[in-house]
């Protein structure tokens, strides 16, 4: 790879249809084609809203954002997701599902309230372009066969990858073997697409300012809240980034990776 060659880069916004306000924030900065893929929460209280808005924006691509922590589960049978729900039957974030049992009971459980994601997705029009998940649930060893038979089942071809760059003082041997071996097999496993790399903004940014990042797709999340961390990919989408790479990049979304 020379420095003539081109980055193809997906930016794509994580938590579309959470509520109004992550909405109106992604759809504005996909009118200014800062952003060009977005995953949506299917539990989320603006998720129909979400899925009414994304037919303005053709040229970007809208994937689900599967969610086992954060919110109400579709589910009507909560006797299946009670060790990872509270008395109100919410989802009580990430360590109780990774620390709970996997059960036979539980792994259905979670396979059914996926699967009621995706539904609710395809009901309401949506055409899924790929799939990711919400806090990277997928890439847990005990939820990753549910989500590769729904791929199978829904015909959904492209996922996320389990992150794989990072910054040079963050660097990890036995990590990086792992994430490699992950990688292979989620792509390996009914012949899924995916980029060759995937990473936050800012681990972009920052190693794209005086490295080549040696590949040909990466797919770069956001988040865009307003807290302090997650406006900042908000306020640094807007300026000219591109410009401080040492390479060039092409904004693409989920649609064309082939």
């Amino acid at each position: 790879m020379n420095n003539n060659d081109v980055v193809k880069v997906i930016i794509n916004a994580d938590d579309l249809g959470m509520d109004a306000r992550t909405n109106e924030l992604v759809f504005e900065l996909m009118a200014k084609k800062k952003i060009t893929s977005a995953t949506i929460m299917a539990n989320g209280s603006a998720c129909e809203e979400a899925v009414a808005l994304h037919e303005k924006f053709p040229a970007c691509s809208f994937g689900v954002h599967l969610n086992l922590t954060s919110g109400m589960p579709l589910s009507g049978n909560l006797a299946s997701l009670a060790p990872i729900t509270d008395s109100d039957g919410r989802f009580t974030g990430l360590d109780s599902l990774l620390y709970a049992p996997k059960t036979r009971i539980l792994i259905k459980g979670v396979y059914n309230e996926l699967s009621l994601q995706i539904k609710k997705l395809l009901s309401l029009g949506l055409d899924i372009s790929h799939i990711d998940s919400h806090q990277h649930i997928h890439n847990i060893p005990s939820i990753f066969p549910a989500v590769k038979m729904l791929q199978k089942k829904y015909g959904i071809r492209r996922i996320r990858l389990s992150k794989n760059l990072y910054l040079p003082d963050d660097h990890n041997v036995m990590r990086y073997l792992k994430k490699k071996a992950f990688n292979f097999i989620l792509k390996k496993i009914d012949n899924s697409l995916s980029t060759d790399l995937f990473t936050g903004f800012d681990t972009f940014y920052q190693i794209g300012k005086r490295e080549m990042v040696g590949c040909n797709s990466v797919e770069v999340m956001v988040h865009l809240r307003e807290d302090f961390q997650r406006w900042s990919d908000y306020k640094m989408l807007q300026s000219s980034w591109e410009s401080d790479l040492v390479f060039p990049v092409k904004l693409i979304s989920y649609n064309q990776i082939n």
